[in-house]
């Protein structure tokens, strides 16, 4: 969704040397993050990126399944998009989709005190609402969807808020995610880097 004056956000993911796991010395699963003005970005251990994908954490999902790739290592990247179209699709997004969105409500629109509050505000209503259109799209079984919205208003955002809910009360999507594939994604990972194979 970017335009012309979007900053540059980075998702990126490193794996810790499996030695160093096996030794005690470091147990994957970190998080880094470095910001200037026109470039965010966020570096997260494969393990942490499994992790929090069975969780159906949006940040994490919304990074995996970006469209936009700079670079990725041989196939790896394309596997997992498969795995969470073969397995991701669940209710488990419920919860973190919504808790963003009206974290988001609260912080920029209820609570906004900038002097540019109008634009402010309606760039913030656009986010959380393609936010919860991309839940919804996933809730109907409609898949991965990456949708822009427009000149959303924070009535819109109510009104997008309400028919989350209910979208989740009709949904007949499985309700978590099975966590075996994707660890056995992970552990193959492991194994490949231990052996020199990444």
């Amino acid at each position: 969704m970017n335009h012309k004056d979007s900053d540059i956000d980075l998702f990126t993911a490193y794996i810790v040397p499996t030695i160093d796991i096996l030794s005690g010395e470091n147990i994957g699963n970190g998080s880094h993050n470095q910001q200037s003005t026109e470039l965010d970005i966020v570096s997260h251990e494969i393990g942490k990126i499994i992790n929090e994908l069975i969780k159906g954490n949006i940040n994490f999902l919304v990074g995996t399944l970006s469209t936009t790739i700079l670079c990725q290592r041989k196939h790896y990247l394309d596997d997992l998009k498969q795995l969470l179209n073969e397995y991701g699709q669940t209710k488990s997004c419920k919860n973190s989709i919504r808790g963003l969105a009206f974290s988001n409500y609260k912080k920029y629109i209820i609570n906004c005190n900038s002097d540019k509050k109008e634009q402010l505000i309606t760039k913030k209503c656009n986010t959380i609402n393609r936010t919860l259109l991309f839940g919804i799209n996933v809730l109907n079984g409609n898949g991965f969807k990456f949708m822009p919205t427009f000149n959303q208003t924070p009535e819109d955002v109510t009104e997008m808020l309400d028919l989350f809910d209910k979208t989740v009360i009709k949904s007949k999507i499985p309700e978590k995610t099975n966590p075996k594939p994707f660890r056995d994604f992970l552990s193959t990972l492991r194994i490949k880097e231990l052996n020199g194979e990444l």
